[in-house]
């Protein structure tokens, strides 16, 4: 849990521009400035949409009966549904994070200012940031997908399609 509020407290000090660089942007200054806050405003969007996602599936693992007419051992899920809403944000803003390096022009991502979102991919090349970017959202994409479908075509099972009782 310690390990959780300290990486929310690493992502805060990428929401506010650092001044020395924003000082060294020179001319390019204004949209220097745009390109970042572009980028707090999609994390901040889809991780947005994550916790509301994360919320949703709280209640509803809340108040439907589970899978058996079972209920599940006490204090059995209260973890993942403590930890299930701000690691979703985390995840979400991540990914508009990284769909953002994705678009961004690479004289913003070599800049001052770029430069910290580009230690956020772990690499300075420019090309090699994107296909990493690429990577990381085609995974996350298709492992929400997955488990997406997956859990709709559970939901979706009658009693007599589920597995026997032992």
């Amino acid at each position: 849990m310690i390990k959780i509020w300290l990486l929310f407290q690493e992502a805060l000090t990428y929401v506010e521009p650092d001044p020395a660089a924003l000082a060294e942007s020179g001319v390019d200054r204004d949209r220097y400035l745009w390109w970042h806050r572009h980028f707090v405003t999609m994390a901040r969007i889809f991780g947005t949409l994550a916790l509301v996602l994360a919320l949703v599936w709280v209640v509803l693992a809340l108040t439907l009966e589970p899978e058996g007419g079972r209920p599940p051992p006490p204090g059995a899920m209260i973890f993942a549904l403590l930890l299930a809403p701000p690691l979703a944000f985390l995840l979400g803003s991540l990914y508009g994070a990284v769909l953002t390096i994705l678009i961004a022009p690479s004289d913003f991502l070599l800049g001052p200012l770029g430069r910290k979102w580009m230690g956020l991919v772990g690499t300075s090349n420019i090309y090699l940031a994107k296909v990493v970017c690429f990577i990381v959202l085609a995974g996350m994409t298709w492992a929400v997908t997955g488990m997406t479908i997956g859990g709709i075509v559970h939901a979706s099972r009658t009693p007599d399609q589920m597995p026997a009782q032992k």
